[in-house]
Formats: C-alpha cells, sequence, structure tokens
C-alpha cells in the first residue's frame, strides 16, 4: 500500500497531533514530525488518514464543549454612553439573546454572562449599537468653569436635565474638556448652543489700588451669597490683586460684572478730571502738550468725550495728579481756537498736496501750535498733522481710514522708536542684519535678535527673496519682528516689483495669522538693495490696497515709516494715487467725517486690479517657464521620457539629474498617451509641483488620437491641480515644438476649450490661475490665443504676452444683478437698478428736449425736482442737443441732459462727448442708462454695442486721469441680460483701432472749418463769455497760545503760497470760438482746479513774480497806440494754469 505524507497547520489539530505523539499514542506505521507551528503525518495512506480523523473529532468535540461552557465578560462604554444605550441594550439582548445575562457594573461597565457564543454574537450587536452614538467636544471652556460645572451639575444626567434634554443627551465633564453624546446631530447643536449661552466666564483686569479689591471682595462675596440660596449660580475667582474671574449661570455673571464695572467707577479719581475747551484735543492733546514740553511724569493721561463734554483723566499718584491738574488747567485756558483763511487762487489744491502738507507741518512746527486743514468736498483723506512725533523724530505725515476702522499711516521717523504689535525689517536671505534698516532695528533689539535669526536659517535654509519669517523682537517696542526679505536691483529679472509685492503681502498676512493690531514697514528694498524708491512705495501700497479688499481682519493699523524725507514723499504719493477714495463696506461714509463718491462705493465693491477675481483667469504672458513661480509648472514629453522635450531639457538643466530619477521614481511604471506624471519636491524651482505630460506627435488629424491625447492630459492637469488644493499652474505652449508639431492654432484653441470646460464644472469659485507661457522667439502663439479668445469668449482671459495685443475688455467680477470689467485703465459696471439711485458724480440723461418726458428721463426728472425741470425748460433745445444741469435732489454732482435719437452713431459720438467732459471736469464717475432701449424702442444688442463703442473710443483716447468708473444702470431684465451678454461677448478683445493720422487731420480740419463758420455767422462773439470767478479759500482750524500766533501762521502760509502762483492771459476772442461743450470744460475746470479768474483789458503781468512796473508801462504804451485786447487772466498753481491754457490752445485752430 502506498505511503503518503500531509502536512497539518490547525493550531488546535497541531496540538493534538503533538499530545497524541507524547502520549505514545502513535504506532510505527505512523510518524509526526514537527518544525514552526506545522506538523508532517507520515506513513500509509489508510493509517494516516484513519488517525487525521480520529484528531478531527476529537477537536470538534473540545470545540464545542468549550463553546457550550458558561462566561463571564466585562464590556466598557463609559458612564455617559451606558446611561444613554442602557435601555435599549436590556431590551435588545433579552429579545435576541435571552441565553445571556446583562447587568450595569462599575464606571460604565456591561457585565455578560452567557455561553462563549452568546456572548461574542452580543458584543458585536452591542458594538453595533455604540457605533450610533454621535459626540461633540466643547474645548473653549476654561478650567474654573468646568470646574464649576463638575461641583454643581457632576450627577448623572443632571446637566443634561439643566440643558433641558434629558434623556436624549448624556454629558461628559472632564478636567479640560465638555462633551456630549447623542444619537441625534440636531439634539447635539441645540444642546452646544445653550450652554454657551446658559453658562458665561468673564475675566476683568481692575485698575485700582491695591486696596480697593478688598473692599471689592467682600461686595462680591455679598452679593453671590445672596445668589446662591438654594442653589449654587455663580462663583467669584480673585487671580490677583488687579483680577477678578467671574463665573456661573450667564445672568448672574453679567449682574456680577456689571457690579465690578459699577465698583471701577465709583472709584475713579474724580479729582483727576480735566474738562477740555476743544473737543479736537480729545485726540490731539498728548501731541500739544510734548511740542510745549509740557511735564507730564508719573501721571497718565487718558482724553476722552463723555456725555458731559471732552475731557482728560489723570491717573497716578495723588500729589502728582493733584500738581499737573493744577498745571494743566492754566494751560488749557490759555489756549484759543480759531480758523485762518487763505483766500488766494489755488489754496485748497497746494495745501492738500505733498509739499503743501509739509509746509504746513514746519509751520504748526515753528510756532507750537496744532493745525488741522478743514476737509473739502470730496475729499477722503485726513489731512492732520501729528507734531509731537515729529519732535521725538517721526511725524504722522498723512492718514488714510477705511470703512472697517482700518488706518494706513504714512509717517517720517525712526523706525527703532516706533510702537506697534509688528515691526518689518528689511532683510536679506540670510538674516545677516548688517546695514541699513536691519543694522539699525537688531542694534536697538540687542543681540538676541541676531543670535535667533541665526539659529532661524541654520535650521531652514536662506530665506527666499519675497518670503517672510518672524522672530523675537528684542528690546524694541514691538511683540515681533518680521523679516521681509525684498529683491535686490538687477538681481530678480525684472520682477522687483511683483516681488515687492509679495513680500509686503506676506508680512500683513502674518500679523494677521499672529491676530496683531499693528505694523510698521519700512520702504523695503529702497535703500542698500537698490529698488527705485517710486516702484518699492507703490509695490508696497499695492499689496496693502489688496490685503484691505479682503475684509474681516483684525489688523487695525499699518503704519508706513522712514527717515527720509523724499522717501515719505513716495509713500505718500503712492497712497494718494492707489488708496485714493478706498473705503470697505459695512460702514457709512460718515462714520469717518468725509463724503464717499461713487470711485469710492465702486473701489469698495470691486476686485483689485492687477489681481484675478473669483473663477478661473487664463494670463497669457511672454517668459521662460523655469521662472514661474506657481504651484505647478507643466512639461511635455514623448513617450516615457521626461527629457524629450526642450521644456523637459530646461528644467532639467535647472534642477539637475535629481529630476530624471525623481519622475521615473514617482511614475512606478510606463505610462500611456494623455497620462500624467506629478514629481514633487524637485529643488532650485519656485513651484512645489513638474507635472509631465505623454503626448503624441501632430498626426494632421484635427480630431485624432493626438487631440485625443493633449485634451485628456490637460483635464488630468487641471484636475490634479484641483484635487491637491493648488491656485495656479503654468504651461508652455504645448506640442509646437520641433518634436511634437503641433499648430499653433490647434493648441490654443484646446488647451482654452479644455480651460473652459475645467471652469464651469468646477464645484468651487475659488481663484485659479493658468498662465500660459509663450517662449520670448515664439512669434505666433500670441496671435493664436487672441484668434482663440476671439471665439470662445474666456471671462477671466488676459493677454499680456505683446502690448499690442493685450485686452482692452478684461473681466474683473460678476453677481447675478451686476457685472464690473475694465475698459483700459477705467471701470466699467453693468448693474441692474434704478439710476435714480446712484451717487456718481455725473449722471445722464437721455431726453427729447420736449415738455412731454417719459421712461428714465421722466423718472430722472422727477426725482431731480421741480430746480432742474424748470432749468431744463428755459435751456430748451441746445443747439447741439446737449446740455447741464445741477443735481437738484440726485446723489450726484451734476446731470447732463443729451439727446441721442435712436442712432447708433450720435449714440457713439455723444457717449464720447461725455466721458471727455468728465475727465476736463475732473470727476471720477458717471452712471448711464441703457440710452433709447425704453420708449424710444432701440434693439437693445444695437444700442449697447454703440454706446460700448463709443467709451471705448473714448477712454483710447484720453487716458483718462480723473475718470475711474463708468456705470450703466439698467431697470429692465431683459435689457440688461442682453447689455450683459455683449459685455462678455467682448472679454479679451483688444482696444479699437485708433484712427490714421490722417483721418485726425480730416477730422479736424472739418471741425475747424465748422468753427470759423460759427464765428462769421456769430454778430456778437463777445456774447459767449467766461464769468469772472473766484476759487473758494482754504480754511484752516489752528489751536495755540495767542491770536497773535494766527496772524503769524496766515501771513507765512500766504507767503508760501505766493512763491507757488502764476499768472497767464488768454484772449476773449480765443474763448468766443468755443463751442458750448468746450466753454463749460474750460469753466469747470477752473472750479475744480481753484484758478481765479478775471476779465481785462489789455496783457498784464506774466508771472506773481513778474515785474509788474514793466508790465504797467507795456500796457500804457499800448493803449494810447490804441491795441488794446481783451483777456482773461488766470491766476493759480502753475501747473492747473497751464492745463486750462493747454485746453483752450487745443481746441481754438
Amino acid at each position: 500500500m502506498a505511503t503518503c505524507a500531509i502536512y497539518e497547520v490547525d493550531p488546535h489539530k497541531v496540538k493534538a497531533l503533538l499530545q497524541s505523539c507524547s502520549s505514545g499514542q502513535t504506532t510505527d506505521e505512523v510518524k509526526v514530525y514537527s518544525e514552526g507551528g506545522v506538523v508532517v503525518v507520515v506513513g500509509k495512506s489508510s493509517q494516516v488518514n484513519g488517525r487525521l480523523r480520529d484528531i478531527k473529532d476529537f477537536t470538534v468535540k473540545r470545540q464545542g464543549s468549550r463553546l457550550s461552557e458558561k462566561q463571564t465578560t466585562v464590556r466598557r462604554l463609559g458612564e455617559a454612553k451606558l446611561c444613554l444605550l442602557w435601555k435599549e441594550i436590556e431590551h435588545g439582548l433579552g429579545q435576541n439573546f435571552p441565553g445571556v445575562k446583562v447587568t450595569q457594573g462599575e464606571a460604565g461597565q456591561v457585565v455578560l454572562e452567557g455561553s462563549v457564543e452568546d456572548i461574542l454574537e452580543a458584543g458585536d450587536w452591542i458594538s453595533n449599537k455604540e457605533s450610533l452614538v454621535l459626540e461633540r467636544t466643547v474645548s473653549n471652556m476654561r478650567p474654573h468653569l468646568l470646574a464649576f460645572l463638575r461641583k454643581v451639575y457632576g450627577g448623572p444626567r443632571v446637566l443634561a436635565d439643566v440643558l433641558g434634554h434629558g434623556y436624549k443627551v448624556e454629558v461628559d465633564l472632564r478636567d479640560t474638556e465638555l462633551r456630549f453624546y447623542s444619537l441625534s446631530a440636531d439634539e447635539l447643536d441645540e444642546t452646544e448652543k445653550k450652554i454657551q449661552e446658559k453658562f458665561k466666564e468673564v475675566k476683568i483686569d481692575l485698575p485700582i489700588s491695591s486696596a480697593g479689591p478688598s473692599e471689592l471682595r467682600e461686595k462680591l462675596k455679598s452679593k453671590t451669597n445672596e445668589m446662591n440660596q438654594g442653589q449654587c449660580r455663580a462663583q467669584v475667582l480673585f487671580g490677583s490683586d488687579s483680577t477678578v474671574c467671574l463665573l456661573g449661570h450667564t445672568k448672574e455673571v453679567e449682574d456680577l460684572s456689571e457690579t465690578v464695572t459699577q465698583f471701577i467707577l465709583d472709584h475713579a479719581n474724580i479729582e483727576g478730571k480735566v474738562t477740555l475747551r476743544f473737543p479736537e484735543l480729545v485726540q490731539l492733546l498728548p501731541e500739544l502738550l510734548q511740542v510745549h514740553k509740557f511735564d507730564c511724569s508719573g501721571v497718565t493721561l487718558h482724553p476722552l468725550t463723555s456725555s458731559s463734554g471732552p475731557m482728560v483723566v489723570l491717573q497716578g499718584p495723588s500729589s502728582k495728579v493733584t500738581e499737573v491738574r493744577n498745571r494743566l488747567g492754566p494751560f488749557l485756558d490759555s489756549l484759543v481756537q480759531g480758523r485762518v483763511t487763505i483766500n488766494l487762487p489755488g489754496a485748497v489744491r497746494y495745501f492738500e498736496s505733498p509739499s503743501g502738507r509739509e509746509n504746513i507741518l514746519k509751520v504748526a512746527l515753528s510756532q507750537k501750535c496744532l493745525i488741522q486743514l478743514q476737509k473739502q468736498p470730496h475729499a477722503t483723506r485726513e489731512n492732520l498733522v501729528s507734531f509731537a512725533r515729529l519732535s521725538n523724530g517721526g511725524a504722522t505725515v498723512a492718514r488714510y481710514s477705511f470703512r472697517d476702522g482700518l488706518q494706513v499711516l504714512v509717517c517720517q521717523g525712526d523706525i527703532t522708536q516706533q510702537e506697534a504689535d509688528a515691526l518689518v525689517n528689511a532683510a536679506n536671505e540670510d538674516l545677516d542684519h548688517g546695514g541699513g534698516v536691519a543694522a539699525a532695528l537688531s542694534k536697538a533689539g540687542g543681540p538676541e535678535i541676531q543670535r535667533e535669526s541665526k539659529a532661524l536659517v541654520k535650521y531652514t535654509g536662506k530665506i527666499r527673496t519675497g518670503d517672510v519669517v518672524v522672530t523675537t523682537g528684542g528690546n524694541l517696542k514691538c511683540k515681533k519682528l518680521l523679516h521681509a526679505v525684498g529683491p535686490v536691483a538687477g538681481k530678480a529679472g525684472g520682477r522687483e516689483r511683483s516681488l515687492l509685492e509679495k513680500v509686503a503681502y506676506s508680512a500683513l498676512n502674518l500679523a494677521e495669522m499672529m491676530e496683531l493690531k499693528s505694523i510698521a514697514i519700512p520702504c523695503i528694498s529702497s535703500g542698500v538693495f537698490g529698488v527705485p524708491v517710486t516702484v518699492c512705495s507703490e509695490a508696497i501700497v499695492t499689496a496693502i490696497k489688496v490685503f484691505t479688499s479682503q475684509g474681516g481682519r483684525s489688523l487695525s493699523r499699518i503704519i508706513l515709516i522712514d527717515k527720509r524725507g523724499e522717501v515719505v514723499r513716495a509713500m505718500q504719493e503712492a497712497c494718494d494715487k492707489i488708496l485714493q477714495g478706498i473705503s470697505i463696506r459695512n460702514s457709512t461714509p460718515s462714520d469717518f467725517g468725509f463724503p464717499m463718491d461713487a470711485a469710492a462705493q465702486d473701489t469698495a465693491r470691486g476686485a483689485t486690479a492687477g489681481a484675478p477675481g473669483d473663477g478661473v483667469h487664463v494670463e497669457i504672458v511672454q517668459g521662460t517657464i523655469e521662472t514661474q513661480q506657481v504651484d505647478a509648472l507643466v512639461s511635455p514629453m514623448v513617450g516615457h521620457n521626461p527629457l524629450s522635450t526642450r521644456v523637459g531639457n530646461v528644467l532639467s538643466n535647472v534642477v539637475g539629474p535629481q529630476l530624471s530619477a525623481t519622475f521615473h521614481k514617482d511614475a512606478g511604471g510606463a505610462t500611456l498617451p494623455g497620462d500624467i506624471v506629478l514629481v514633487e519636491g524637485l529643488p532650485a524651482l519656485q513651484s512645489k509641483a513638474v507635472i509631465f505630460l505623454n503626448l503624441l506627435s501632430w498626426d494632421n488629424n484635427q480630431h485624432g488620437s493626438a487631440i485625443q491625447a493633449l485634451r485628456q492630459a490637460i483635464r488630468k492637469v487641471l484636475a490634479s491641480c484641483a484635487i491637491r488644493g493648488f491656485s495656479s499652474v503654468a504651461l508652455p505652449v504645448l506640442g509646437t515644438g520641433a518634436v511634437l508639431r503641433f499648430p499653433h492654432s490647434m493648441v490654443s484653441k484646446v488647451l482654452l476649450e479644455e480651460v473652459n470646460f475645467f471652469a464651469q464644472n468646477r464645484a468651487t469659485r475659488s481663484p485659479f490661475l493658468v498662465r500660459v507661457v509663450i517662449h520670448p522667439n515664439d512669434r505666433e502663439s500670441s496671435k493664436a490665443f487672441q484668434s482663440a479668445q476671439g471665439t470662445l469668449h474666456l471671462r477671466g482671459f488676459t493677454n499680456d504676452s505683446n502690448p499690442d495685443q493685450a485686452p482692452f475688455y478684461r473681466h474683473v467680477s460678476e453677481t447675478n444683478t451686476e457685472v464690473t470689467a475694465m475698459l483700459g485703465g477705467v471701470k466699467l459696471q453693468m448693474v441692474s437698478g434704478n439710476i435714480v439711485n446712484e451717487g456718481t458724480d455725473v449722471i445722464v440723461n437721455t431726453t427729447d428736449f420736449s415738455s412731454n418726458q417719459s421712461g428714465v428721463s421722466k423718472a430722472i426728472l422727477t426725482a431731480a425736482g421741480p430746480t432742474v425741470q424748470a432749468a431744463l425748460a428755459q435751456v430748451g433745445i441746445p443747439t447741439d442737443y446737449m446740455c447741464t444741469t445741477g443735481p437738484g435732489m440726485l446723489g450726484c454732482r451734476e446731470i447732463i441732459h443729451a439727446s441721442f435719437r435712436g442712432d447708433p452713431q450720435l449714440i457713439r459720438k455723444n457717449c464720447k462727448k461725455i466721458l471727455r467732459q468728465c475727465e476736463s471736469k475732473g470727476y471720477h464717475s458717471v452712471a448711464f442708462p441703457a440710452i433709447n432701449t425704453g420708449a424710444a424702442g432701440m434693439n437693445s444688442v444695437k444700442a449697447c454695442k454703440a454706446m460700448l463703442d463709443g467709451m471705448a473710443m473714448a477712454i483710447t483716447d484720453l487716458k483718462p486721469n480723473f475718470l475711474s468708473v463708468i456705470r450703466i444702470v439698467i431697470l429692465q431684465q431683459p435689457v440688461f441680460q442682453a447689455f450683459r451678454s455683449e459685455l462678455e461677448n467682448r472679454f479679451g478683445q483688444i482696444a479699437p483701432c485708433r484712427l490714421s493720422l490722417k483721418e485726425k487731420a480730416k477730422q479736424q480740419l472739418k471741425k475747424w472749418q465748422e468753427k470759423r463758420s460759427r464765428t462769421s455767422t456769430t454778430s456778437a462773439p463777445q456774447d459767449k463769455t467766461i464769468i469772472s470767478s473766484k476759487p473758494d479759500p482754504a480754511v484752516i482750524s489752528v489751536i495755540c497760545c495767542g491770536l497773535d500766533i494766527m496772524q503769524i501762521i496766515k501771513r507765512d502760509l500766504e507767503e508760501i503760497l505766493q512763491k507757488q502762483l502764476v499768472e497767464r492771459e488768454v484772449k476773449v476772442d480765443d474763448v468766443s470760438r468755443l463751442d458750448d461743450m468746450e466753454l463749460e470744460a474750460v469753466q469747470a475746470k477752473v472750479r475744480v482746479l481753484g484758478i481765479s479768474l478775471e476779465h481785462r483789458r489789455g496783457p498784464g503781468s506774466q508771472s506773481v513774480n513778474g515785474n509788474r512796473a514793466a508790465n504797467t508801462a507795456r500796457t500804457e504804451a499800448r493803449d494810447r497806440s490804441g491795441s488794446r485786447e481783451e483777456v482773461y487772466v488766470l491766476r493759480g498753481l502753475k501747473e492747473d494754469v497751464l492745463s486750462v491754457t493747454e485746453l483752450i490752445t487745443r481746441a481754438v485752430p
């Protein structure tokens, strides 16, 4: 009979076989060998099989015996879960497992007694029930309040019953946190809400002497004893003589808090209060006292405004408070307040300018007084002089207020002496603080700063340009010192400004993350790093603008500070240019005491210039792929070779051999066409990852496999970026090189189509940048992308690779009721709404100048009121079908009434004319209706095209300096949708073609001929005159120690201004040849610029500093000869007067 060997691995059978061997149950015919937990049974087949059957029967009987044995098992659920589930466990086990006895053990235990098999099944059933229990942790409660809750409500279900949830929620009170358990998420939400409402803890610092708390202790003890009769409702803890902690039920805690507050008020030193005569001193008193070197040592001054009027509270030792109060009273009584009027041309304009403010500052400091230029209409900035800081080496030159309370201050002074939560150091990449601002800060802060900086570089390596790191501030007057590494001139590849914007924005964000309230920033990179001051200033202020546009910030003060006067002026001019009119939403302009025009409102609503808004933004740029600072770079390849294309080799030259090695490691095997490989952590690149695309060479088939692989790869790239949370990706023009040979037009079309598909199917509206980088040697791709955009109309598309191809129409943002775009440098907003509610500088009224007004014209005139209606009736029908009136009861500054007659050509012409008029008058914003789309019945698309064409031509020709916002306000939804669609179709289009010189010459010749014709047929040209005008004076508020000082201030300021003024003459005959619109533009400019205008006979002086005697002699000589002419004399600031004379010269042939 045959022999066999059988292996057995079952542990029970192995054990039984080995036991049979040791007991002598084996025979010579059957042998058992064991090794490593496995036995081999060798022998004749029948005997081996018989032996294994015996072992199997023995094992089964033994296991059956064990399963039927009674056992006891303990499972721990926790007291809270057990209380929540006990009834269901008791009932469920009794019904489903009658053989199992269940009881409650200690400390949240469940005791199961029964057979092993039943206990195992019952345990699984309990686990399933336990998994249904939801848990919520409240970790923001302080230990004192948790201890109070444990002490008062620590019993089973007590706190849950107090919160009104009984058996639906169980509570677990721990040392550092509070946990809720329930089978319902809604119950957990409601319980968490109630615990926060029902209980409270308040910590109060006591600004009182050490004797105060003993009296306060007795008062609070008495009140808590009264509250806690019957049940403990509140508790008071004194952490130190200056701190008290109140905790317990919310109502009782608030009562106790009120008691503490009242106690503090009751114990304030009434003798330490001094009334201020002028409200302005509430903010300016400390500066004034420092200017006069008033000794307040040992006493703290707290100026405040109460219901009884402005006052200053003195805090300090009794003797010191009395002594300072006795000296301060007479000093304040000696102060006088008055207004100085500078009644000269250009006064308001000059003293609002940086040089004018600087001269006000000098005069104020020399006379030891406070000077404040009164706010003029449409001012958006406080021109406040801060004198004490100047005497200490720091002056607040200008302050810019935002509607959420944030302030930007421009100061001249020493940053090492500046107080702020964070100071910014202009550092190098090694954090070696050896020169400039860095050396000054390091020296003032002590050796700890340099020591910590070296340790940081040793641990992390050199700090990249554009990054910011934080260290201690040492002995500086700050909580943290932020080291911002700015670019070095000539070493940033032309990216100095963008890197400066990045580093300034990073510093602001870092301060925000640390929940700091104030930050002081020098003019980074403008010193030893050699970047031009203007570039540095504008980059830093641009970063501030982007930062402030996001709202919801804890940072409340940004201080721009530098010692150098020219740098301070540059920073101030940058703020004037970039922050002018900006305010943040959720507040009214009156909160800051100045009006807010439509441009300011628009800035609050719109996106930041130069930064993509929400959604996907496509940016076409010229450059090289390896230098791009984005989250991911893209490189095409043929087959599975990352070095098969030019881009791959360029990246390899930058990274080195690590690129290929990392690629093959991360790829994990061969790839197919359309696949991607994402490689992260490559050195020397300014990106997080490189994505390689496996592409096929062009097969001359626009629907073939090569195109399909390209589409598939692009989709995978975009999806991979979205999954990883990337916010930007840079691609070369994929496949147009010598290896893959794709046509430029095909690649641009496919790429933009896939980006458009990705944008439409994203689940989020967060910003995502797709940057297409065109190599400088590539002459075709820019035009190809522009052509593809002309078909697709992507909303977030910009083409900056070629200045001649730069889009004129750029998408900014959109909602259901508003679309915002940039037309060149002017913001256009299409809004669904009522134009009579607009607050722009100008509102345009479409009218036929008849007495039967209807539609939008009727609505505008009704809202404007009878004054405007009467003025319009008096005008009649103007010769050019256009005129202006005051605003009446509307919120604008002027209404332009114009007839368009449903003619697209006239709409284009008049829109252009209206914008030119707004710019010439210095207006910032204008609102149009949807012209002639109402009662006139004009097709909406045709009307929109004509309006946009006219506006585009005006913006292209004017390049406005003042006009920044155009609003088209549309009442009817179908018209709004048609206008919106037309605007969206233009996104990405380049600027409209400008007329050739020949065409312009023809138009100018025709215009001159028309003017000559009008002049020759006018019987009395002198009828078209300008009324002599005198500008508003500059009104300056002064607080000083005597009326004689006011006269000195007036004299000094007038002398300073006189040196800035000039006179110029224009002939009355030239003015008479202006048409109505040109004449009105000249008058408006004279008013806006504060120029005085006087009608004279004969030439006057050419300059305020000229030789008046000689001029008089020449005038008398002309009188005798009979050659005297009538002239207008313009007097004002030089650049303003010249701009008006140039305007007249350009208009007159």
